[in-house]
């Protein structure tokens, strides 16, 4: 999960529960470590930076809501090569609200119909964990690098 400051922290907790309820494990990826504070100033735990983490230890990418912390992530080069470097390793891909701004900014920005790309869905949650049981989206292979 790629957050920021500012992050729509019942966007971060529904999906994060909803992965955790399957048996994944969900980390919050963040540009410091720490802490970071959701859009009404409450603490949500940095399991790694974009320093520490890199998306091929991934296999899916979420984007949550969050007008502030999706202009920082915008603005966050590793931020946006960590969704490119997703989508070209075929993972499956998600953002809701104005995480999908951040897609947008990315490789993904021209590809969003793309199989393996979740937005706009009403159980986005649901979707993403489909998405991510296929574990890759291979008919993305040929992208460049």
């Amino acid at each position: 999960i790629l957050a920021a400051d500012g992050v729509d922290g019942a966007s971060l907790s529904k999906m994060k529960a909803a992965l955790e309820a399957e048996g994944a494990q969900a980390k919050v990826i963040a540009p410091h470590g720490g802490v970071i504070k959701n859009a009404k100033g409450a603490d949500i735990k940095v399991d790694m930076s974009f320093l520490t983490a890199a998306s091929v230890l991934f296999d899916a990418v979420f984007v949550p809501g969050g007008e502030k912390s999706a202009a920082a992530l915008i603005n966050e080069p590793d931020a946006i090569h960590f969704i490119n470097e997703s989508y070209k390793h075929c993972k499956a891909i998600a953002a809701e609200g104005q995480g999908l701004d951040v897609l947008k900014a990315s490789f993904v920005g021209a590809r969003l119909k793309s199989p393996g790309v979740i937005t706009g869905e009403k159980a986005l949650d649901k979707a993403f964990i489909k998405a991510i049981a296929q574990h890759r989206f291979w008919e993305r292979e040929k992208v460049p690098a």
